[in-house]
């Protein structure tokens, strides 16, 4: 806290406590003592002086709502003096009343009420200057009132009354209290909907709070007055000497014991303290509260301390000492009786029973402008400083000024600072010292806004915006806006905001628009092409430095981007609504100075970050930040959300993330916006990908997703690219992904101008035809539009586009949309859209191949239509007129589909399509019909159905001709054999073709007429070898059964046979098939028990086995062992010849081998003289020396040949010793085994 300025009692008068009052707009401080009033600034410089009538002291010093008039009221007078701030003048108020004891200014209009000792009431209105005496209001004497927000009065009196009247002083309601009120204030209590507070503009004022006598607080409802609360307090606090509301329904407390408490108003929080704190030791004497600082400052015998109420603080280090506001010591003239805040906020006024006055500084008075990264901020009362906040290094300019603004103003060059109606103009960028006066300019009302530019001024004062030179030139310059041909008062020429660039004078109207002034030489006019029609007043406009882009805010709290080249006017979403409602400060909007799309909106409370695309796939678009999130799928997903400011930061401008801010002390600091974390070099890189991202600075998340090379981040890359339309980058991104699709899709409209166009397209590759179709037709290409639904089909939209984009187009999407129709099965409309077509076919003189190809699709659609309403006869027609094949098959189909076979069948029959014809024809056993056309239809399956038709028509020959034909020569041996009687022909078709089931009906056929040979034959051929063995077994027919398998019979088969044969004693057959089956044991066996004429099978089976055991026992039977008669010789060579011995070493025993010689010499000679025999015959008597002087096998020195090969094959023998051992005879040696 820094003292600004002090009045001693000796600047006032006598020393006497000290009465005060600041006017409600801060600019003066009256000040009284004895019957002296004093009028200060706040700078604290004496700015006149007011002498009351009389001599009596001043009891009250009050303000009207205006701060144009101070009500004086003394002691025992009822002479009310009333001095006005802007005349000078004073005037006397006669209320005809003594002793007054309270007087106050109403909140919202003209009224002033005068109280007095003997509770008399007077109401003056000082626009009427009508005096309203209520005589008798209370018995005694009226101790406090209030005025309501709206215009109720409530008076206190020493009766323990309360009375409430209207602006006329009527009395509307009385209530009795417990004790005399000393204190009360109207104010809103808290509920769930939002708490309220004692200012005038709250509309919604529903209690009164009275302190009765420092004993308890009293709430009061206005709205049910016959229920008060009453809340009492603990003792130990003391009394309660003051109470004030803040903040959202908070009411805060001072007692006479130095305890401040803090409570809710809340009804399920009445009763709990939300802080008690005892801040002096003995009394505590009053408590004042700022709105705009959030300060308390608490009066007692401990000085004044300060407490922050947000989190209900100490500051210790702001607190004033008891010493230092008067003589040391804390005696009863230092102490502080009352303490008040300048209605900014900014300036704690004490006063003390020595009758002095101190005023001290809370904060710097938070005055700042900017143009881009220039700053223009007060840095003392009457210091200014200008920095460039994007050049920290850089020196700040700091100059004084004359006055204390208000409002500043910073353009190239210039300040402009100012107070009321008076705005200073200083050159801070000049050859000499910094800080020139250049101009100074008096408006006709309030300035409300002022902004600069390189050469001019605009200033929004009294509804009217007004353009002048900074430094005059000379040159008539000066403009006022509006100037409409309308009625001064009319919306249309009531300025409401402005704004000013260098090459614009922008401003907007009570009317809800905001129009455009060239400030170009050549074009020093209105732009009409420019200006926007907004549905709203419009608040307030905050263009980029340029001027191309302008953020609007209109009287509902809702922010707008606007584009004066497009005309394009774009929401803000969640735009923020002033958190500052106690000071009435417009939210701040501020354009990054860097980042040329990001906007900064400062609501007082939170700071919200809003990203402006111009050119998206959607349009112009506005984004809030917040966290962003990529899903695994790379879909981004980002709840917008505000960064908190801490309290006592003033965001003014930002480049890149880093905001600058005017801090309480009316210094600059800056802090960094969350959304650009990322550019901390420890960041996470995911954290860079997503920020940048959001911030739309795709060629910084590029190369974040190089860093972090994941799926998930190239689609969120991907997408946000082909969102932004920013094509180039997004094939780049697709490559990545390794879409091929997608690249060649984007290549081939990246060379679009027309964005319309191009964001159309990617709509279209992204599936959003609807929107895609809205962007081609507003494209300098509508005809796009109609492409696209002809390539997607959509033939009902594609026809309206044409009647208007492509007329020429009509027909031929007609017939493709009655063709979807037609398919969908509404034949109505597609038959009239086959029509409509053919009617523009004759219409169009011009004729092509295509339009020719056109008509005969829209016949041969008439015709399908026509026939599948039903009207079979005109359709048919159609059909046969045109004559066309493809026609008339798709026609026969439809025809069929209805049962109408025969006209399908005849269709088919046009068609050349016989077989579907033939079909009909068979089905219907329309016969003499198929039978023509049966020879031009080659399907099998087809002359099947013919030949089962014929068949049972008893047609036999047709039939036959038609299964022979289907090759169905089963059926043909059906019929030979059943109807036409011919089983030869039958016989030889089955022989023939070998057919199964042809076989088994021959055999059954061949069976019942007596045949058994058939039979067997033809169930062997049917491959039932089983049938057909049972049949020979019964009928003794098995040679035939042999004879018919022959060679190829089975082993399973031929073991049959044997056994059967062999039942039958058969053994010599049955011999034969055992060794057909492999069983060559058994077939020895039996070919033996046959004796010598079997001897010969015998032989062929043991050569066949090559088993030594079936070779020694044909042996044996061959010696006579079995029977004791040895056989032919003859058969022990055969034997051996089928062994195939008769070339190799014979290794027998020598006995054995002594007897086999034995036996194959007598063979041999024997053989000999049988082959001389015949030659001797055929030569009679004549002699020869050379019977044979050839030797082929057919003749006799073949065996000769033999009989040479055996004897080699004994000669190379070891000399064996011959002799019979004692113990072995002959017989027993040729028993064993051979080698």
């Amino acid at each position: 806290m820094r003292e600004l300025f002090k009045v001693n009692a000796g600047d006032r008068g006598e020393e006497e406590e000290a009465i005060f009052s600041w006017d409600p707009k801060g600019n003066y401080l009256a000040t009284a003592e004895g019957s002296i009033v004093h009028v200060w600034d706040r700078h604290g410089e004496h700015v006149h002086e007011v002498t009351p009538s009389t001599t009596a002291g001043v009891i009250a010093l009050e303000w009207d709502k205006d701060g144009e008039t101070l009500a004086i009221v003394q002691d025992g007078e009822g002479l009310v003096t009333l001095f006005d701030t802007h005349k000078r003048m004073v005037a006397r108020l006669d209320t005809n009343l003594k002793d007054p004891s309270y007087a106050k200014w109403s909140r919202v209009g003209p009224q002033l009420v005068v109280g007095t000792a003997k509770g008399n009431v007077l109401v003056y209105n000082r626009q009427t200057r009508k005096k309203i005496p209520v005589l008798g209001k209370h018995p005694r004497r009226i101790t406090c009132g209030a005025w309501s927000s709206d215009n109720r009065l409530a008076l206190g009196s020493e009766d323990r009354t309360l009375t409430l009247s209207n602006e006329s002083g009527d009395t509307i309601e009385q209530t009795e209290l417990k004790h005399a009120a000393t204190e009360m204030v109207f104010a809103t209590q808290k509920t769930n909907d939002g708490g309220g507070s004692s200012d005038a503009g709250d509309p919604r004022e529903s209690h009164l709070s009275i302190n009765m006598g420092g004993q308890s607080l009293l709430l009061y409802d206005l709205n049910d007055p016959d229920n008060p609360l009453e809340l009492a307090f603990q003792q130990r606090y003391g009394s309660i000497v003051t109470h004030k509301w803040f903040g959202d329904g908070f009411m805060m407390l001072g007692f006479s014991e130095g305890f401040f408490v803090v409570i809710s108003t809340h009804i399920s929080e009445i009763g709990e303290e939300l802080f008690s704190g005892r801040f002096h030791q003995r009394a505590l004497y009053d408590v004042a509260y700022s709105p705009t600082l959030k300060y308390t400052a608490v009066a007692g015998d401990m000085g004044i301390k300060l407490v922050e109420m947000t989190q209900f603080k100490e500051l210790k280090r702001e607190a004033i000492a008891p010493d230092a506001l008067g003589s040391a010591g804390g005696q009863r003239g230092d102490r502080v009786g009352r303490v008040a805040w300048s209605p900014d906020g900014h300036i704690l006024t004490a006063a003390t029973e020595a009758g002095t006055i101190r005023a001290y500084l809370a904060r710097m008075p938070i005055v700042h402008a900017s143009i881009g990264p220039v700053v223009a901020y007060l840095s003392s009362l009457r210091e200014m400083t200008v920095v460039n906040s994007s050049a920290p290094g850089a020196r700040p300019i700091v100059f004084p000024i004359d006055l204390e603004p208000a409002y500043v103003a910073v353009g190239a060059a210039h300040v402009a600072v100012g107070m009321n109606n008076v705005v200073m103009f200083y050159r801070y960028l000049d050859e000499g010292p910094p800080g020139r006066k250049v101009n100074e300019q008096a408006y006709l009302g309030s300035v409300d806004k002022i902004c600069l530019n390189r050469r001019f001024a605009a200033v929004l004062s009294g509804s009217k915006v007004t353009l002048h030179e900074l430094e005059p030139s000379g040159a008539n310059t000066n403009k006022i806006f509006p100037n409409r041909d309308e009625s001064p008062d009319s919306k249309g020429n009531c300025a409401s905001a402005v704004a000013l660039t260098d090459h614009f004078l922008v401003f907007g109207t009570e009317a809800a628009t905001v129009e455009f002034f060239s400030l170009d030489p050549d074009d020093w006019c209105l732009l009409a092409g420019a200006e926007l029609r907004h549905a709203t007043t419009v608040r307030h406009l905050y263009p980029n430095i340029l001027g191309t882009r302008i953020v609007v805010v209109d009287a509902l709290d809702e922010g707008f981007v606007y584009n004066p080249a497009t005309a394009e006017l774009t929401p803000m979403p969640e735009f923020p609504v002033s958190a500052a409602a106690e000071t009435k400060q417009p939210v701040v909007v501020s354009w990054d100075t860097a980042d040329k799309n990001v906007i900064l909106v400062a609501d007082g409370a939170e700071l919200h970050t809003f990203v402006y695309a111009q050119t998206t796939i959607k349009g112009a678009i506005v984004s809030k930040l917040g966290p962003v999130d990529i899903s695994a799928d790379g879909e981004v997903s980002m709840i917008p959300k505000a960064t908190p400011i801490a309290h006592g930061l003033f965001p003014i401008c930002s480049r890149e993330g880093t905001i600058t801010c005017q801090i309480s002390t009316g210094s600059l600091t800056t802090i960094q916006s969350p959304y650009y974390e990322h550019k901390d070099p420890n960041a996470p890189r995911e954290l860079a990908f997503s920020q940048n991202l959001a911030l739309l600075r795709l060629k910084d998340a590029w190369d974040a997703a190089l860093n972090l090379n994941g799926r998930a981040y190239w689609l969120a890359l991907s997408g946000k690219a082909m969102e932004v339309m920013e094509v180039d980058l997004a094939i780049r991104v697709y490559r990545q992904l390794g879409d091929a699709g997608m690249v060649v899709g984007l290549e081939r409209i990246v060379h679009c101008e027309d964005k319309n166009l191009l964001a159309g397209h990617i709509l279209l590759l992204f599936s959003n035809y609807g929107a895609a179709q809205d962007l081609f037709l507003s494209s300098s290409r509508p005809v796009t539009a109609l492409e696209m639904r002809r390539d997607l089909l959509h033939w009902d939209q594609a026809l309206k586009l044409a009647h208007t984009l492509d007329p020429d187009q009509e027909p031929y999407i007609s017939v493709e949309y009655a063709q979807q129709l037609e398919f969908k099965g509404e034949y109505e409309p597609a038959l009239n859209m086959f029509r409509s077509a053919l009617e523009s076919y004759s219409r169009d003189e011009r004729k092509s191949d295509d339009d020719e190809a056109m008509r005969c699709t829209c016949v041969a659609g008439v015709s399908r239509c026509t026939l599948r309403l039903g009207d079979l006869r005109r359709g048919i027609s159609y059909v046969k007129e045109a004559k066309n094949k493809s026609l008339c098959s798709d026609c026969a189909a439809i025809l069929e589909s209805m049962s109408q076979h025969s006209e399908a069948a005849a269709l088919y029959e046009m068609a050349d399509q016989f077989e579907k014809a033939a079909a009909i024809y068979v089905k219907k056993l329309n016969l003499p019909q198929a039978a023509a056309i049966m020879d031009k239809v080659t399907l099998p399956k087809l002359h099947s159905q013919y030949a089962k038709a014929c068949e049972a028509a008893n047609k036999f020959e047709d039939a036959v001709k038609a299964y022979e034909v289907a090759n169905d020569m089963d059926s043909v041996v059906r019929l030979y054999l059943n109807q036409l009687n011919q089983p030869e022909r039958a016989f030889d078709i089955v022989r023939r073709t070998f057919s199964s089931d042809g076989a088994v009906l021959v055999a059954r056929f061949c069976q019942q007429h007596g045949d058994f040979h058939g039979a067997i034959e033809f169930m062997l051929m049917a491959k039932r070898s089983d049938e057909a063995f049972g049949l020979a077994k019964a009928q003794g027919k098995m040679e035939v059964y042999t004879d018919v398998l022959g060679d190829a019979i089975a082993p399973d088969d031929a073991l049959n046979v044997a056994q059967f044969y062999e039942t039958v004693h058969e053994f010599g057959k049955a011999g034969k098939f055992y060794a057909i089956c492999g069983q060559y044991g058994r077939a020895l066996k039996l070919f033996i028990q046959c004796g010598e004429k079997e001897i010969n099978s015998a032989i062929e089976i043991v050569g066949k086995a090559r088993s030594d055991a079936l070779t020694h026992t044909l042996i044996d039977f061959l010696m006579g062992e079995p029977d004791g008669v040895p056989k032919d010789p003859n058969y022990i060579y055969r034997l051996y010849i089928a062994l195939g011995n008769f070339q190799r070493r014979i290794s027998l025993p020598p006995a054995r081998l002594v007897v086999c010689a034995a036996f194959i010499f007598v063979v041999y000679f024997k053989m000999v003289a049988l082959s001389c025999l015949p030659v001797f015959n055929r030569l009679g008597s004549k002699q020869s020396t050379t019977v044979f002087p050839r030797a082929s096998a057919s003749e006799p020195n073949y065996f000769f040949g033999k009989l040479r090969d055996l004897a080699r094959a004994f000669s190379v023998l070891p000399e064996p010793q011959i002799g019979w051992p004692h113990t072995t005879t002959p017989k027993q040696a040729l028993r064993k085994p051979l080698p």
